[in-house]
Protein backbone atom coordinates (compact mmCIF):
# COMPACT_ATOMS: atom_id res chain seq x y z
CA UNK A 1 0.00 0.00 0.00
CA UNK A 2 1.22 3.24 -0.69
CA UNK A 3 1.99 5.49 2.25
CA UNK A 4 -0.13 8.18 1.08
CA UNK A 5 -2.71 5.87 0.83
CA UNK A 6 -1.70 4.25 4.04
CA UNK A 7 -2.21 7.83 5.86
CA UNK A 8 -5.58 8.23 4.52
CA UNK A 9 -7.29 5.19 5.94
CA UNK A 10 -5.06 5.94 9.16
CA UNK A 11 -7.06 9.46 9.46
CA UNK A 12 -10.49 8.08 8.28
CA UNK A 13 -10.02 5.17 10.46
CA UNK A 14 -9.47 7.69 13.16
CA UNK A 15 -12.21 9.53 12.54
CA UNK A 16 -14.70 6.71 12.81
CA UNK A 17 -13.30 5.83 15.95
CA UNK A 18 -13.37 8.98 17.38
CA UNK A 19 -17.09 9.65 16.29
CA UNK A 20 -18.48 6.22 17.84
CA UNK A 21 -16.65 7.13 21.15
CA UNK A 22 -18.62 11.00 20.98
CA UNK A 23 -22.22 8.48 20.52
CA UNK A 24 -20.86 5.84 22.84
CA UNK A 25 -21.29 8.09 25.50
CA UNK A 26 -25.26 8.92 25.06
CA UNK A 27 -26.23 5.40 24.65
CA UNK A 28 -28.42 4.50 27.59
CA UNK A 29 -31.73 5.01 28.65
CA UNK A 30 -32.70 8.23 29.02
CA UNK A 31 -35.99 10.59 30.58
CA UNK A 32 -36.95 13.32 28.51
CA UNK A 33 -38.59 16.74 28.87
CA UNK A 34 -39.21 18.75 25.45
CA UNK A 35 -40.98 21.75 25.66
CA UNK A 36 -41.99 24.47 22.97
CA UNK A 37 -43.19 27.45 25.17
CA UNK A 38 -44.78 30.55 23.04
CA UNK A 39 -43.55 33.79 23.48
CA UNK A 40 -47.63 34.71 23.27
CA UNK A 41 -48.41 33.14 26.41
CA UNK A 42 -51.41 31.34 24.88
CA UNK A 43 -51.46 28.37 26.67
CA UNK A 44 -52.83 26.89 23.24
CA UNK A 45 -49.60 27.42 21.88
CA UNK A 46 -47.55 25.40 24.08
CA UNK A 47 -46.34 21.95 22.83
CA UNK A 48 -44.71 19.28 25.57
CA UNK A 49 -43.28 16.06 24.90
CA UNK A 50 -42.45 13.79 27.80
CA UNK A 51 -40.79 10.32 26.72
CA UNK A 52 -38.17 7.59 27.65
CA UNK A 53 -35.49 7.18 24.72
CA UNK A 54 -33.63 4.25 24.50
CA UNK A 55 -30.39 5.33 22.40
CA UNK A 56 -28.18 1.67 21.45
CA UNK A 57 -24.40 1.63 20.58
CA UNK A 58 -25.34 1.15 17.08
CA UNK A 59 -26.51 4.67 17.00
CA UNK A 60 -30.05 4.00 16.89
CA UNK A 61 -32.83 5.05 19.01
CA UNK A 62 -36.57 4.18 19.84
CA UNK A 63 -38.37 6.70 22.55
CA UNK A 64 -42.40 6.15 24.12
CA UNK A 65 -44.47 8.67 25.68
CA UNK A 66 -46.83 11.36 25.80
CA UNK A 67 -47.22 14.52 23.95
CA UNK A 68 -49.73 17.16 25.66
CA UNK A 69 -51.58 20.44 24.85
CA UNK A 70 -54.19 22.22 26.69
CA UNK A 71 -56.02 21.77 22.98
CA UNK A 72 -56.08 18.10 22.63
CA UNK A 73 -54.76 16.73 26.06
CA UNK A 74 -52.61 13.89 26.85
CA UNK A 75 -51.77 12.01 23.36
CA UNK A 76 -49.63 8.26 23.35
CA UNK A 77 -46.17 8.92 20.65
CA UNK A 78 -43.04 6.91 19.73
CA UNK A 79 -40.30 7.69 18.37
CA UNK A 80 -37.16 5.87 16.36
CA UNK A 81 -34.15 6.76 13.99
CA UNK A 82 -30.56 7.38 14.38
CA UNK A 83 -28.44 9.82 16.33
CA UNK A 84 -25.27 11.56 15.52
CA UNK A 85 -23.40 14.47 15.11
CA UNK A 86 -25.40 16.52 11.90
CA UNK A 87 -24.45 19.77 10.83
CA UNK A 88 -26.79 23.16 11.52
CA UNK A 89 -27.71 22.53 15.22
CA UNK A 90 -25.52 25.13 16.40
CA UNK A 91 -23.67 23.86 19.24
CA UNK A 92 -25.20 20.17 19.40
CA UNK A 93 -23.29 17.73 20.50
CA UNK A 94 -25.76 14.70 18.16
CA UNK A 95 -29.13 15.18 17.24
CA UNK A 96 -31.76 11.93 17.66
CA UNK A 97 -33.72 12.14 13.94
CA UNK A 98 -36.06 10.11 12.63
CA UNK A 99 -39.73 9.84 12.97
CA UNK A 100 -42.35 10.37 15.65
CA UNK A 101 -45.95 8.56 15.74
CA UNK A 102 -48.84 10.26 17.66
CA UNK A 103 -52.18 8.49 18.30
CA UNK A 104 -54.60 10.30 15.68
CA UNK A 105 -52.00 12.16 13.68
CA UNK A 106 -50.37 9.81 12.00
CA UNK A 107 -46.26 10.35 11.38
CA UNK A 108 -43.97 13.24 11.65
CA UNK A 109 -40.14 14.90 11.15
CA UNK A 110 -38.46 14.29 14.68
CA UNK A 111 -35.08 15.87 15.74
CA UNK A 112 -33.93 16.28 19.18
CA UNK A 113 -30.66 18.48 19.42
CA UNK A 114 -28.64 17.69 22.82
CA UNK A 115 -25.77 18.82 24.36
CA UNK A 116 -24.37 16.32 27.01
CA UNK A 117 -23.43 18.67 30.37
CA UNK A 118 -22.10 15.57 32.31
CA UNK A 119 -22.55 11.65 31.89
CA UNK A 120 -26.48 11.60 33.40
CA UNK A 121 -27.91 14.64 32.04
CA UNK A 122 -27.87 16.26 28.09
CA UNK A 123 -29.95 19.57 27.34
CA UNK A 124 -30.63 21.99 24.48
CA UNK A 125 -32.14 25.21 24.76
CA UNK A 126 -32.62 27.80 21.78
CA UNK A 127 -35.15 30.76 20.71
CA UNK A 128 -37.59 30.33 17.59
CA UNK A 129 -39.11 32.56 15.84
CA UNK A 130 -42.57 32.02 18.00
CA UNK A 131 -41.76 29.61 20.90
CA UNK A 132 -39.18 29.20 23.19
CA UNK A 133 -37.46 25.15 22.54
CA UNK A 134 -36.12 23.62 26.31
CA UNK A 135 -34.45 20.02 26.10
CA UNK A 136 -33.68 18.37 29.36
CA UNK A 137 -32.68 14.12 29.38
CA UNK A 138 -32.11 12.70 32.72
CA UNK A 139 -30.65 9.05 32.97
Amino acid sequence: MPKRLFIIALALFWQAGLAAAQTDRFAGSWYCRYAMEPFSGQPLDLHYWEFRLYAQPDTSFTADGFYDNPVVGRIPVQMQGQYGYQPGFGSAEVVFSGTMYRAGSGQQPFQLPVIMSDPQTMYFQFRGNTHMTNINCTR
